[in-house]
């Protein structure tokens, strides 16, 4: 058989070079989902 080459997918592509801000992602999800409970909100009261 054929010698196995080492799996490049599982090597850490970032290496400390990236840095992330813990929950930066998680703000946009928050406040997209208040946008959208606002304009359900607003719409319901220019129906009513």
């Amino acid at each position: 058989m054929y010698p196995t080459t080492p799996d490049v997918q599982k090597e850490d592509k970032k290496g400390g070079e990236e840095k992330v801000i813990p929950g930066f992602e998680a703000v946009f999800a928050i406040a997209g989902l208040l946008a959208v409970a606002y304009l359900i909100r607003r719409r319901k009261e220019m129906k009513g």
